[in-house]
Formats: structure tokens, C-alpha cells, sequence
């Protein structure tokens, strides 16, 4: 699903978002395959999801929320965020990683 440069000018200005164009373009591309493959075990907005982190070597749970609803603190990660993006459309068991691979994580359940 293309995104249209004037649907990114729209939700940059109306989210106040400060991400490129590519970004928005890969989550979009995310939430198409979190709904073409859309079963319990995908993650998608709104999944919460218990993840294994290889760095800290802690496990914790989060929910997948859009960027409006976010707060980090309280376990309500962005869509848009460089967590939300590595999650959206995987499955327990995946591993993800993200800030150029130097944070790698492990999706232990998906629970939706």
C-alpha cells in the first residue's frame, strides 16, 4: 500500500510527527502485512507483547499503540517508534533488532 506524499504531509503535521518519509512508509507497509497475515500471533496496533531483551537481559511486556496514545514509561510503545516498527507483523519466537542492530530483542508472546 503506497503511502501518498500528501497522507505523510498530513500525518507529520497533524501527529506532529518529526520522522521521514521512508519510516512512515515501512510502518504502513507493516500494518499491510500485519493485516494480510492477521491471526492472534501477529502483532499489530494494539497487540500486547511480551519481549526478551538480549541487551539488558530482561523480559518485559509493552502494547502496541499509535503515537498520540504513547508513553513509554507506562509499557504503551509507538507504532512509530524504532521498537513499534521492528514489531509490527512479527510472531513469537522472531527476533528483531533495531538501532542499526545494536538493540536485539526476542518477541516471546503475542497476546492480543
Amino acid at each position: 500500500m503506497p503511502i501518498s506524499f500528501f497522507l505523510y504531509t498530513y500525518l507529520k503535521s497533524s501527529w506532529g510527527l518529526s520522522v521521514n518519509y521512508l519510516t512512515i512508509l515501512s510502518v504502513f507497509e507493516g500494518i499491510d502485512k500485519a493485516k494480510k497475515e492477521r491471526s492472534a500471533e501477529t502483532i499489530s496496533v494494539g497487540s500486547r507483547v511480551r519481549i526478551y531483551d538480549f541487551t539488558t537481559q530482561e523480559e518485559s511486556t509493552v502494547t502496541m499503540v499509535l503515537p498520540r496514545k504513547s508513553s513509554p514509561e507506562a509499557g504503551l510503545v509507538s507504532c512509530l517508534s524504532p521498537l513499534g516498527i521492528s514489531l509490527l507483523g512479527k510472531k513469537k519466537d522472531d527476533t528483531v533488532s533495531f538501532f542499526f542492530k545494536k538493540i536485539k530483542m526476542k518477541v516471546l508472546e503475542v497476546i492480543n
